[in-house]
């Protein structure tokens, strides 16, 4: 028998048609085998987390350059208190330390009368001025009324001038008491309110400096027919360095501050530094 002759085999039957349930779970097969197939890097759950961490990383790079403008901020305001001494705690003053401080107190009044002084300072500064042609006098009083030895005004007629008292540690004055027959004005100021005492200084009647320089002779005038005095306060005892009456030319010892410089005259004067 021959090749040709042979019979061929039967040809493979067609599969059997897929029933709807069938087709459904083959399609989802393979889309599942596709799902995961693909590389990682391109599977949405690796770019979601990789999202999430670039968004974190952005955040926390923000709030570092913002906490580092902060930190420079507090840096930038910690170099100026020191240059100023820190932030709470500023340069003393050794007057307001020593004779405190307060609001200035004005009053103004006619003939004879009295007045508190401010609470809880020692010693304080009292600007005068008197229109009247009769006694002017001022002097401190303790809660007792007793004279506590400040006479910062004694004069027949007008007066103006500036006087401090508290400065001898003599009793405790609470009160003013005024003398007077026309109008007054009185001004009460701390201690260190006052002005410093220049190297060369020119003035008229009483008044009050602050001396801070160092131990120096004062080449001292004075014109005038009343009394005139120049005294300095420290820690230690007064300096009474000029006392006299009338006219007054000369050179003194004057001691290192801080100080009071306290000056009594009814004329012209000149404090001079050597």
């Amino acid at each position: 028998m021959t090749a040709s002759s042979e019979q061929a085999p039967p040809p493979t039957p067609p599969p059997p048609p897929e029933d709807k349930r069938d087709a459904k779970a083959r399609a989802k097969a393979d889309k599942a085998y596709k799902k995961a197939s693909r590389p990682w890097y391109k599977k949405k759950r690796f770019i979601f987390t990789l999202a999430l961490v670039a968004i974190v990383v952005i955040i926390v790079a923000s709030n570092s350059g913002g906490g580092s403008g902060d930190n420079t901020a507090a840096t930038d305001q910690s170099d100026s208190s020191a240059d100023n001494g820190g932030g709470d705690s500023q340069d003393t003053n050794p007057y307001a330390d020593k004779y405190g401080t307060f609001k200035a107190i004005n009053k103004q009044g006619s003939g004879a009368s009295t007045m508190p002084l401010p609470k809880g300072a020692s010693a304080a500064i009292v600007a005068m001025t008197h229109k009247g042609s009769s006694n002017f006098s001022v002097t401190t009083l303790d809660a007792s009324n007793q004279p506590t030895g400040d006479l910062l005004a004694n004069t027949i007629g007008g007066f103006s001038g500036t006087a401090a008292y508290g400065l001898n540690d003599i009793g405790e004055p609470t009160k003013l008491q005024v003398t007077a027959d026309g109008d007054w004005t009185i001004k009460i100021t701390p201690i260190s309110s006052a002005k410093q005492l220049p190297e060369s200084a020119a003035g008229k009647g009483d008044l009050v400096y602050l001396y801070d320089g160092d131990a120096a002779d004062w080449a001292i005038q004075h014109t005038g027919s009343s009394n005139f005095s120049v005294a300095q306060y420290t820690e230690s005892l007064p300096n009474l360095m000029v006392n006299e009456i009338g006219n007054y030319k000369g050179t003194v010892p004057a001691v290192d501050g801080p100080s009071v410089v306290t000056i009594t005259a009814d004329g012209k004067w000149t404090i001079k530094a050597k």
